[in-house]
């Protein structure tokens, strides 16, 4: 084994700059990841043949050509929804083009036999639902282009980019065999999974970016180009299986920022054959850091790793194994062996300690390992090339510089061979002149001694000045000391790099555009201010720890940035007057024992990859953020003497501990306050563990995040969310608040709020209208949770997940804000011990589902209350148990139980405006409704006269009581059946409920004897309203009579011609109520037109002469016959008509008849004469009598009178006959219709 080693303290570069990249693109994941639709929308075949199927859970491309592309106006996939790709085989492709001006958010799963390109201008990010299983995936928020894709199947990719689009994976890749993912932009990043085994996988950040595929099935991917801000990152799993992995990205960066950051997993392992390549490739500025796992072993021999760029970082935790069964394969890392070849030459490359590359053969010869750079190298780190046969070939080579720290371990194994090559250097009032340019000390004992004035009058000429300690032929430690002050207003910069410590003991002030940067292998101790007064910034950069024992400032507009591999600790005050920023990096830790200030517009940031603790203040005074992260620890406040503040004016404040907790609590007996607070800016903290404030044992200990008078929206992010007041005092508070304007947003797995034993508060209180949302499966009550405060209300509330209380919560808001308890959450509960439930609104709604019991729970809204379909609200206590105040809707798809008061004397209240407030299942209360009770007027203590649950009403019914208006007639006596109608009565009421009493009816009329006169009659109904609350109105009927039917006919009469006539008579039908014709008004008068001298023939008797209004009177008229006699002889044909005909032996004689008076036939009809000389017979007045005596042929007809039978004048007809009265012996005389008589 050959060794050509000089060993010293080299060259270090700072890693930490990748933590900044990393909280950009999580946070920018997060934000994109509320956005998104569940599907992709507007989908439209551009070129090609494919059709598009969707549902709510599902899209289907059925695909029939080779290639086809798509547009999309949108191209989300939700958490429950697949998209499905259905092509003819594994080499078919489809090109997806969104055309949105939002990234495009993968939540759920993507399938298809070939390969998926997404392209979108804004962004593609795939979350960790996401679920990729095809043959292959591209990304992009670059242009693909068409032309090449459709006619050859391969890409151009480039241009077209959105500002600050970003291409991101935290989901979990299935990749086919020899496939390739593949993730294109100008920053792209994997947090995810990506499994392709035998594939390619391509993080590819430039401009421009060309994939082929070759014959051999090889994808040949070329990446140019160096937009701003490119980046690559991989904090996620990389698994190609003895495949291919290429990280290559280009940004217009500086040497210190960060372009490609692998801290996960990179494997291009085989189990079979040879291992794979992994090339991470950085073109342009920036730096190439590795903190994560690379590993391309192979069964046979080991694969290929490379890593460059300008400036190369392998952290205290990066691996890279090369190693294989047989033999060892190739790891270069800055460069080519002795810089040769086509891999780009590094500028600077640092292993740090505790970097391990190993390339071991494990039964033959062991692999290569380069480490180079064109200016210096750093090795602290572990290196092992061992073979069975023979050890490898090692090279550590910094072609200016090469440090070796004393942790380096290099084992090349037997036959390996390891190729490798400062002196102190002091800045004072003394010494050695330096001009512009880089000085590096000569060779000689002790230290360099280089005079501070010279450095000075070489920056005020504007030139730079780099001072090194880099010396091959020196075995110092490369430390550099500041011991005269440096304050130069030119616009040189200032480069202070010392492979070993940089101790600044006298003030450097850069006053002009110069820069100032401090670069240590190992600390950099501020023992005197260092500061820019100009526009020029500061660089601090430590490969151990930085301390600031004096303050670090800025009063123009430069920057001041600290980036340690170690620790940063803060020990005096350091403050940013100007417009820049001040940032806080480190390896380690970061302690703020004093106070850091921005007073302009800059940033505060910190960021720690282990713990941060904040003794004192960090404060933006005026439009800063501040932003503060721990990747692997706690952040921790509340150690400081005095009053401590994390807090900016009018920016933002972010804190977040993305695997541990977030901690606000005093830790001694300072009666001092820890407050987080944001003027008008927002407040974010995430912790992957748990947030706690926790109130301290002291007075005034109170800890606050937030204040009543503020904007801020107040965001905390974490499975745990305590607030917990102290136990000893009543102003150990906790308290998390906001004011007008501003919101209170937790979402956790469990949220807990504990009061102390001193009842010193612990509170969550949104005031003067800020919004209010807890989401956690879990939450405990045991302290105060409020949407309003004195004289203020608060906001919408939003609050999902089963809770406790014990505290009585407090919800008065504001006019418009809206309340929702796990609406969406049927599964949710709200359970309140010993304390109600009040919710009041104005203008905004109310929306309950999950169970809710509490002692009383009073919702009050006058816009509506809507209850989900697995609402349950139980009001536990006695008297008015649930009051829900529903105003103008109550929507309930809970059910008819979905109301309940368990108790005996307890019951629940519902409240409405009106009747069509009701939408979905009226609540089964078991009793009659209320009405026109509006609910600001009737409070429940008002229906205490009311029994039961109750639906009370603000609208009143009106319930019209109408009597039935009917007709009798006059004598009939109606009393007692009078009726009446109810109009208006609701279902479910009855009359009982609905009036006092029962209805009066009654009218003057309904006696038998009521007059005609006075019709119609009033029928009067009365009707008294009860306490239900119906508005009645009585509405009377008529009772109409009608007179009685009268008929007065005259009776018939006859009399002889020359005759008087005889008193005429009447008879009378429809007298009621035992009256007579003396009832009546007037005198009966019967008149006819026959007098004496009247010729024979029939005269009406009028009836006529009386009225009466109770009456309805006919008058019908009788007949009076006139007769004439004739002498004996006249033969039938000489009678004529109008004659009386009389029968007798041997002749005739007639008599004028009229015709129609009686009809006489000649036919006969028995009428039941005797067969006796004389007869007897029984006729009827106005029958034609016929009889055929026994001794005689023929008949006889003889129609009486109608005043009965007269005898004849004179004569004897020879013919006795006994008709109906006593017996004669002479004529009858008859009436007939006929002009002749015959007996035939």
């Amino acid at each position: 084994m050959i060794f050509w080693v000089r060993k010293g303290q080299g060259q270090h570069l700072s890693v930490m700059r990748d933590l900044l990249v990393t909280t950009v693109l999580s946070g920018f994941l997060l934000a994109a990841q509320s956005a998104g639709a569940q599907s992709p929308q507007g989908g439209v075949v551009a070129s090609g043949s494919a059709s598009i199927a969707q549902t709510a859970q599902q899209s289907v491309i059925n695909q029939t050509t080779e290639r086809a592309v798509i547009d999309w106006q949108g191209f989300d996939v939700g958490r429950d929804h697949t998209v499905t790709f259905n092509q003819p085989g594994r080499s078919s492709a489809t090109l997806n083009r969104v055309n949105s001006a939002s990234a495009s958010v993968i939540r759920g799963a993507i399938n298809a036999p070939g390969t998926v390109v997404i392209q979108n201008t804004a962004g593609v990010l795939f979350t960790g639902d996401a679920q990729i299983d095809t043959g292959g995936l591209v990304a992009s928020s670059q242009l693909v282009d068409p032309g090449h894709f459709m006619n050859s199947g391969n890409f151009r990719i480039g241009g077209g980019e959105r500002p600050g689009a970003r291409v991101v994976n935290e989901g979990t890749f299935s990749i086919g065999d020899a496939g390739l993912a593949a993730l294109v932009g100008s920053n792209v990043g994997n947090a995810g999974t990506i499994v392709a085994h035998l594939g390619t996988v391509a993080l590819a950040s430039g401009e421009t970016t060309t994939i082929d595929l070759a014959g051999d099935g090889v994808f040949q991917i070329a990446v140019s180009g160096t937009p701003e801000a490119g980046r690559a990152t991989n904090a996620g799993r990389i698994d190609v299986s003895g495949g291919r992995v290429l990280i290559s990205a280009g940004g217009a960066a500086g040497v210190l920022d960060t372009v490609i950051n692998t801290s996960g997993i990179i494997r291009a392992a085989s189990g079979t054959d040879a291992g794979g390549r992994v090339e991470l490739i950085g073109r342009g500025g920036g730096q190439v850091n590795v903190s994560g796992a690379i590993e391309a072993t192979g069964q046979s021999t080991g694969g290929s790793v490379r890593i460059t760029g300008e400036t190369v970082n392998l952290a205290r935790s990066a691996e890279v194994d090369a190693s294989g069964a047989v033999s060892g394969g190739e790891v270069l890392i800055g460069g080519g062996f002795q810089g040769t070849g086509d891999l780009r030459r590094a500028t600077k490359t640092v292993l740090n300690m505790g970097s391990v590359v190993t390339a071991d053969g494990t039964s033959g010869r062991g692999g290569t390992v380069v480490i180079w750079s064109d200016e210096s190298t750093w090795f602290d780190g572990s290196i092992s090339t061992v073979g069975a046969i023979s050890g490898g070939l090692v090279e550590t080579s910094g072609k200016i510089n090469l440090g070796t720290g004393d942790n380096a371990s290099v084992t090349a194994g037997n036959g390996g061979t390891w190729l490798l090559d400062p002196r102190n250097v002091r800045i004072a009032a003394s010494g050695t002149n330096v001009s512009a340019g880089t000085t590096n000390p000569p060779s000689g004992a002790g230290e360099f001694q280089i005079r501070g004035p010279s450095i000075v009058a070489a920056l005020n000429g504007n030139s730079d000045v780099v001072i090194t300690t880099d010396q091959p032929a020196s075995s110092d430690a490369g430390n550099i000391t500041v011991a005269t002050a440096l304050r130069w207003n030119g616009s040189g910069n200032l480069t202070l790099d010392a492979d070993g410590s940089i101790v600044v003991n006298r003030n450097i002030q850069t006053r002009g555009a110069g820069d100032l940067t401090l670069t240590a292998g190992d600390t950099v101790d501020v023992n005197q201010s260092v500061q820019t007064s100009g526009t020029g910034d500061i660089f601090v950069n430590a490969g151990a720890d930085i301390r600031f024992d004096r303050p670090v400032f800025s009063t123009g507009a430069g920057n001041v940035t600290a980036t340690a591999d170690a620790s940063v600790l803060v020990n005096r005050a350091t403050q940013i007057s100007g417009s820049g920023d001040l940032t806080l990096v480190a390896g380690d830790t970061i302690v703020v024992d004093r106070r850091l200030r921005t007073t302009n517009a800059g940033d505060l940031i910190l960021r720690a990859q282990n713990s941060v603790t904040i003794n004192n203040n960090v404060i933006a005074t005026q439009g800063g953020d501040v932003s503060i992260r721990s990747a692997n620890g706690d952040v921790r406040m509340g150690g400081s003497n005095g009053h401590q503040r994390i807090s900016t004016n009018s920016g933002d404040v972010t804190v977040e501990a993305t695997t541990g907790s977030i901690v606000l609590q005093r830790t001694n007996t300072r009666q001092r306050n820890t407050q987080i607070y944001a003027s008008a800016g927002d407040i974010a903290l995430t912790a992957g563990t748990e947030i706690k404030l926790q109130g301290g044992e002291a007075n005034r200990q109170f800890v606050r995040i937030g204040r009543s008078g503020d904007m801020s929206d107040i965001s905390l992010t974490a499975p745990k969310v305590s607030v917990i007041a102290g136990d000893t005092v009543s102003q150990g508070t906790a308290q998390i608040i906001a004011g007008s304007g501003g919101s209170i947003s937790i979402d956790a797995d469990e949220i807990d709020i504990e009061t102390g034993d001193a009842n010193a508060l612990a509170s969550i209180q949104a005031l003067n209208g800020a919004t209010l949302t807890l989401d956690a499966a879990t939450q405990t009550w045991d302290g105060l949770v409020r949407a309003s405060g004195s004289g203020a209300s608060g906001g919408d509330v939003t609050l999902i997940g089963d809770i406790t209380a014990s505290v009585r919560p407090v919800f008065d808001l504001v006019d418009g804000a809206d309340f929702s308890l796990n609406v969406g959450n049927a599964t949710g509960s709200f359970q309140a011990t010993g304390v109600p439930l009040e919710v009041t609104t104005t203008g905004g709604s109310i929306g309950v589902d999950g169970t809710v019991q509490a002692p009383q729970v009073t919702l009050e809204s006058d816009t509506g209350v809507t209850l989900g379909s697995g609402a349950q609200i139980t009001g536990t206590a006695a008297g008015d148990a649930v009051v829900i105040a529903a105003g103008n809707r109550f929507e309930n798809n809970a059910g008819a139980a979905a109301l309940q008061a368990p108790d005996p004397s307890g019951r629940w209240l519902l409240y409405m405006n009106q009747f069509a407030s009701l939408a979905g299942t009226a609540p089964a209360s078991g009793s009659f409704d209320l009405y026109n009770r509006p609910f600001a007027s009737n409070p429940p203590s008002s229906l205490s006269g009311f029994a039961g649950n109750r639906i009370v009403y603000g609208e009143q019914p009106g319930l019209t009581v109408t009597a039935v208006s009917r007709t009798k007639t006059y004598g009939d006596d109606v009393t007692g059946t009078l009726t009446y109608n109810l109009t208006g009565l609701r279902a479910g009421d009855s009359e009982a409920s609905a009036l006092a009493g029962p209805v009066s009816i009654s009218s003057t009329g309904s006696a038998a004897n009521a007059a005609v006169a006075g019709s119609p009659y009033t029928i009067a109904v009365t009707a008294a309203a009860s306490s239900q609350g119906y508005n009645v109105t009585a509405a009377n009927g008529t009772l109409t009579i009608d007179p009685a039917s009268l008929t007065i006919t005259a009776n018939d009469a006859s009399r002889a011609v020359g005759d008087p006539n005889p008193a005429f008579g009447a008879q009378f039908a429809g007298f009621v109520l035992g009256e007579t014709l003396s009832d009546l008004s007037g005198s009966l008068l019967l008149t006819t037109p026959a007098t004496v001298a009247s010729p024979a023939g029939t005269f009406a008797i009028t009836p006529a002469g009386v009225t009466s209004t109770n009456y309805a009177i006919s008058f019908v008229d009788g007949e009076l016959t006139v007769g004439s006699v004739f002498t004996e002889g006249g033969a039938v044909t000489d009678l004529t008509e109008g004659g009386v005909i009389a029968q007798r032996r041997g002749g005739f004689r007639a008599s004028p008849v009229t015709p129609g008076d009686a009809a006489f036939r000649t036919s006969e009809r028995d009428i039941g004469l005797a067969a006796a000389d004389p007869f007897a017979l029984s006729y009827s007045l106005g029958e034609v009598i016929a009889f055929r005596p026994a001794s005689q042929d023929g008949s006889e007809g003889f129609v009486p009178a109608a005043g009965g039978l007269e005898p004849e004048a004179t004569g004897d007809c020879g013919v006795s006959a006994n008709l109906g009265g006593a017996g004669r012996d002479g004529c009858v005389s008859v009436v007939v219709t006929e002009s002749f008589w015959d007996q035939q």
